[in-house]
């Protein structure tokens, strides 16, 4: 008797799941075609913005100078912030050379370091 019930019960699961699954065809037919549409309307306005979106801009004189002073101004900034970068690691550089140089004085004891080792046991 539990095995006709187990049946019933997995026919029945089958069923609504089967009305599910045509329900679902239908919600993803439906949102389909309105993502369609609204897809052929984007097409349509991107179709007709050159025509439509035509930009204009008028700048007069006292304006126009005052972009130029900000851009300047602007460049300005820029140049002295890269020329700052540029002394910051410059001064880096300089102090990892002279920590190289103070590691050969304690391993070699000289500045030439592995030139006059290589000099000696040339000769």
């Amino acid at each position: 008797m539990s095995w006709v019930n187990a049946t019933l019960q997995l026919e029945s699961a089958i069923r609504k799941y089967n009305l599910a699954q045509t329900a679902l065809g239908i919600a993803v037919g439906t949102i389909s075609g309105k993502v369609d549409t609204i897809n052929k309307n984007i097409d349509n306005v991107l179709k007709e913005a050159p025509t439509k979106l035509q930009v204009s801009v008028k700048v007069d004189d006292a304006d126009w100078k005052r972009i130029q002073d900000m851009f300047y101004k602007e460049h300005q900034w820029m140049t002295g912030q890269i020329q700052k970068h540029i002394r910051e690691v410059n001064e880096m550089f300089y102090d990892e050379r002279k920590r190289v140089r103070e590691r050969y004085k304690e391993y070699d004891g000289t500045f030439l370091g592995h030139y006059v080792q290589y000099f000696f046991w040339f000769f």
